[in-house]
């Protein structure tokens, strides 16, 4: 037993000398306060003041790490080739390794220090860390993003106080927003799947320069795994990886597996996640003082077609809440040189029926109002198709092309309580999709950068709905939420920006133009008929621009940037014809883009005891698109069997400010010992009006305590949020009726342990207890509440 704990010993003691490399001028002498950090800069260490740094914090050979000294030139290199060196000479490093140019955001090719907005960037390393059961979880583990949920299969981001059809969703360069994003709350983000994810980008702020419209509060870009290529002159690259996840508070069970194998020019990597979800068990301890706020009192049963009304008798528990998923990906690369590479991209993401918790918990009269209310089938595919070239040209030096298709079907069916007849609605969209990015150095000292590109779009709406008897199945006419014979959605753009780099200073600007078209078809039917309608269409253009200045000098980063961004109508904004309490939404063809004057500062300084992180912001958007009453020739009434509607549509209309700041702080305590806390506020007013804007957020942050040493991860951390003022929730978008009556949304915060070790280099365990003192508490406008104690276990493996 003696000589086998001394080997143990022997081993790790060997593996920590050899994670050990050494800084040293040109003539030997050694540097000390090298900075050396991952790309996501949340993993950093310092070179003492004999230049050594022990990279044992950084598990992975292949992630790249920055090296960063105000007196020597930035390199970026995976940590293997560190590792090979061991005694770096930073002032020849030229002659030693080849210098990487590293990328933080997809479609730029920019880096940490060239940015003029606030990003988070998520890596690989991060996901399996904090083993998310989906990727609107892994966005809220960042502390950096609130989601919100209306049923356990949900997850919709908050950023800026900007949600929805105001955020913009990527993944792997094409474009995932479609002509039925709504405004209020989406749960599409569930359908990217966390295991099989290389990394993200969340981007702050507005950014419809370069990313287009929808982009006013931000862009979440999800990147896929690439395939592995053999980099040596030795066999083909077969790898199997695979994972296995465990949470008590929802039973949940997740299995992944992938398979990567390629030879030198060619490879595939396939893989397939399998999640299945059952009800969910809140928290039961409510320290906020209200004690029936989220409890589920009933839930529907059926007995020979009948619906009754049940006691729960575990009111912490949501019954029928759970569902379960299926995400699929096939991705295959052919490089036959490296300045070329060709990518085929195929997603898959299907789901079983998905519980409207919210819905199936709202009462009228006393009584559950409904007996069914469920998505059907969420599903999305993607294949797309890229072609790379990393090559000098005379109109460019870089260039990615991105020709997609994705198919999307959503499905809402609901019946009421003790009623016979069912009503489905159904859409279906197929999306084309052409993007074309280019990079053009314009001087011999890359100190001037054009980046310019094109990006071509067509949405094809398809819309059925009807009623359907549960006992003899006849079917009967119901509205369809979108036109019935169809709505196509064109857009073009064009945009062009330039990067001046002068020492220290690094100033920036550009344009982007861009213009739709919406074409719908209504088929006729009552309604139809009545306002008069059978075939509408909107034209739509913008032009927005950019300015920014960066100060870089060693650790430290000044930023600021002055924008205009835009959100443009799509189908879901322009062509619903919709009765709802009374209200019927009709066209509007005089509807026009949102758009926005934004401001930001922000500043990031890192050093051997402390990082900070500062970002301040302001938007202004105006020509808001919003539901206001209206009229057809003068009358603002229709009388549809007997009802008396009040027309209303979708207006530009309003100014809204909204305006906020982040922090974030890590304090290095030791070399094994951090503390990282990170903190966001978000205030808005409309101007001139007494309305509540909607999806602004109360205070959110995140806490943590976090132990690396060798192979152990070990982290101590609370998720905060502060309170949600009744009077400050408004109310069409903001479910009060899921607060607490004349109170608001309680402010709540969870105490939660994890633990990461590498038991061996291809074997990684998480465990974790999140939510230790079992608090009950829902996340601001969400319709159910959050998982209460929750055990948590992960076993990643390769072989």
């Amino acid at each position: 037993m003696r000589c086998l704990l001394s080997l143990i010993f022997i081993i790790v003691n060997f593996t920590s000398q050899a994670q050990s490399i050494y800084f040293y001028k040109q003539d030997s002498t050694p540097i000390k306060n090298v900075l050396v950090a991952n790309i996501t800069m949340d993993e950093s260490v310092f070179s003492d003041k004999k230049g050594k740094v022990d990279l044992t914090i950084f598990q992975d050979k292949e992630e790249l790490l920055q090296i960063i000294h105000q007196s020597y030139q930035t390199i970026v290199l995976p940590k293997n080739v560190f590792v090979e060196q061991s005694n770096i000479y930073l002032e020849k490093l030229v002659n030693i390794i080849d210098q990487v140019k590293v990328t933080v955001l997809s479609k730029t090719k920019e880096t940490t220090y060239e940015l003029i907005t606030q990003t988070k960037s998520i890596s690989k390393e991060n996901i399996q860390q904090q083993a998310p059961l989906n990727s609107a979880d892994m966005l809220a583990n960042t502390g950096q993003v609130l989601i919100q949920k209306s049923q356990l299969g949900g997850g919709s981001p908050i950023l800026r106080g900007f949600e929805a059809n105001r955020i913009l969703l990527v993944v792997d360069g094409v474009r995932m927003n479609n002509a039925i994003y709504r405004g209020g709350h989406l749960q599409n983000v569930i359908s990217i799947d966390p295991n099989m994810l290389e990394g993200t980008e969340v981007i702050f702020g507005p950014n419809s320069l370069i990313y287009g419209s929808d982009a006013l509060g931000g862009v979440i870009h999800f990147k896929t795994r690439d395939p592995k290529l053999k980099t040596v002159d030795s066999t083909n690259v077969d790898e199997i990886t695979g994972a296995i996840r465990y949470q008590s508070a929802l039973n949940a069970k997740i299995a992944h597996l992938s398979y990567n194998t390629g030879s030198k020019k060619l490879g595939y990597v396939v893989g397939i996640t399998q999640s299945e979800f059952n009800d969910l068990t809140m928290g039961k301890i409510r320290f906020h003082g209200f004690d029936e706020f989220g409890k589920i009192k009933h839930f529907i049963t059926q007995s020979e077609g009948r619906d009754s009304m049940a006691i729960n008798t575990d009111q912490n528990t949501v019954v029928g809440s759970g569902y379960n998923q299926t995400d699929l990906l096939w991705k295959g690369l052919y490089r036959p040189s490296l300045n070329f590479k060709y990518k085929l991209n195929f997603q898959h993401s299907t789901s079983s029926d998905v519980p409207r918790v919210d819905k199936l918990n709202e009462y009228r009269a006393g009584v559950l109002r409904y007996g069914e209310w469920y998505y059907g089938p969420q599903n999305r595919t993607l294949i797309s198709f890229s072609a790379e070239i990393d090559k000098k040209t005379k109109l460019f030096d870089y260039n990615n092309n991105i020709i997609a298709y994705q198919f999307i079907e959503e499905d809402r069916i609901s019946r009421q309580y003790q009623s016979s007849i069912k009503e489905f609605n159904k859409e279906d969209v197929s999306v084309y999709s052409l993007n074309s990015d280019f990079i053009k150095y314009l001087d011999s000292t890359q100190s001037l950068k054009l980046n310019y590109g094109i990006e071509l779009l067509h949405n094809r709406v398809n819309s059925e709905a009807y009623t359907q008897n549960i006992t003899t199945k006849e079917r009967g006419f119901l509205l369809t939420r979108y036109p019935g014979m169809g709505s196509k959605f064109f857009s073009g753009a064009i945009y062009l920006a330039l990067q001046k780099n002068v020492k220290r200073h690094i100033f920036k600007g550009g344009v982007r133009y861009f213009t739709s078209n919406i074409l719908s078809n209504f088929e006729s039917n009552e309604i139809v008929d009545l306002i008069g309608i059978q075939k509408n269409s909107l034209i739509n253009q913008a032009l927005t621009s950019s300015l920014g200045y960066v100060y870089h000098k060693a650790n430290y980063k000044f930023y600021s940037s002055i924008s205009s961004a835009f959100k443009a109508p799509n189908v879901d904004d322009f062509s619903k014809i919709f009765e709802k309490k009374g209200d019927l939404t009709i066209p509007n063809s005089n509807l026009k883009p949102e758009t926005s004057i934004n401001g930001e500062l922000g500043s990031n300084y890192m050093n051997r005891y402390f990082d900070i992180d500062l970002s301040f912001f302001y938007t202004q958007v105006v020509d808001l698109m919003r539901k206001l009453p209206t009229n057809i020739n003068g009358v603002s009434t229709v009388d549809l069997n007997g009802d008396n509607l009040n027309l209303v549509s979708v207006q530009n209309k309003g100014v809204a400010n909204v305006y906020g700041g982040f922090i974030a702080l890590r304090l290095k305590l030791s070399n094994t010992l951090n503390w990282h806390s990170t903190a966001t506020i978000t205030k808005a007013h409309f101007k001139g009006e007494n309305e509540i804007v909607p999806h602004i957020p109360p205070f959110y942050g995140k806490s943590s305590f976090n132990y690396n040493l060798k192979r152990l991860k070990f982290s101590v951390f609370a998720r905060i949020n502060g309170k949600k003022d009744w009077r400050d929730f408004n109310v069409l978008s903001d479910n009060p009726d899921e607060a607490v009556y004349g109170y608001g949304s309680p402010a709540w915060a969870t105490l939660n342990v994890s633990a990461f070790m590498y038991l061996y280099k291809d074997l990684k365990i998480q465990v974790a207890a999140e939510n230790l003192l079992d608090a009950h508490y829902k996340t601001f406008s969400s319709g159910i509440s959050a998982p209460g104690r929750n055990l948590m276990a992960s076993v990643y493996f390769k072989f």
